[in-house]
């Protein structure tokens, strides 16, 4: 492993504790990546809203936040609190700089940015904690729209070729990171059904796990005319009791029971 690839997975494990799961490791390595994200990505923005001085005061506030709370993650390791102060400053810092930027059709669009939060949120809170946030970017979304008019008169639409390039960046990087979280989130719902089905069957009939999947609650099968038979080999409990259970399923010598078997029929 190189010096830099070290670097980099020192950082992104700041968070990690022995006690994680790999799941709680990976989301917490996610949400780490997400808060540099927000370091850099703030450097575009004096760019696209044509050298404004707000902007570079925008920038630099947001990136400076950024470092401070991926700093005191690392010292105090709670994670929720991290989570928390990462997307309120989002939900605040988009509309700030989509109004710097000329408004909704200016040069710095931030409507795809917005929806990060409540993305974010719903992978590390959970889906009853993010709800809040994504009514928090339903709101934002809403104020950028009221403040369009006042936003382009006050700072101007920008030329055509940088609200180009300004539409192209804040389309394309963050519903990449939509995908990317999308993607992570299916295959960790497939291998969680995988394993389910998995234990599912070596627990009950595959034809019985079969309909409980498709919905059935009450598994019922009628046999008009049946013969049960309850029979007892004699000695082969204890035998079971002190054999491992890799003979007992036939893969080692065959058990030695006592010559003299006896039946018992009910």
């Amino acid at each position: 492993m190189g010096p830099l690839r070290r670097i980099g997975l020192r950082i992104l494990t700041v968070a990690d504790a022995t006690t994680d799961d790999d799941d709680l490791r990976l989301r917490k390595r996610v949400g780490v990546a997400a808060g540099l994200l927000t370091v850099v990505a703030p450097i575009s923005l004096p760019i696209q809203a044509q050298g404004h001085p707000l902007s570079f005061l925008l920038a630099i506030a947001l990136s400076l936040f950024s470092v401070l709370n991926l700093s005191v993650l690392s010292r105090t390791g709670r994670f929720d609190r991290y989570v928390i102060a990462l997307i309120t400053a989002g939900t605040i810092w988009v509309p700030l700089a989509q109004i710097v930027g000329g408004g909704i059709t200016g040069t710095t669009p931030g409507l795809v940015w917005a929806f990060l939060v409540p993305a974010y949120a719903m992978l590390s809170l959970g889906p009853r904690r993010s709800m809040p946030w994504f009514a928090a970017f339903v709101v934002s979304v809403l104020a950028m729209a009221v403040a369009d008019p006042w936003a382009r008169a006050t700072f101007g639409e920008g030329p055509y070729l940088l609200r180009v390039l300004g539409w192209t960046m804040n389309v394309l990087l963050p519903l990449s990171i939509v995908f990317i979280l999308l993607r992570y989130t299916d295959l960790r719902r497939r291998f969680a059904e995988a394993r389910v089905d998995e234990l599912l069957v070596n627990a009950i009939p595959a034809s019985i796990a079969a309909r409980l999947k498709h919905g059935e609650d009450r598994i019922a099968e009628e046999y008009p005319e049946t013969t049960v038979l309850f029979a007892d080999v004699e000695g082969f409990t204890p035998w079971t009791m002190r054999t491992e259970p890799e003979r007992r399923e036939g893969h080692g010598a065959a058990p030695r029971l006592p010559a003299r078997r006896r039946l018992s029929t009910t």
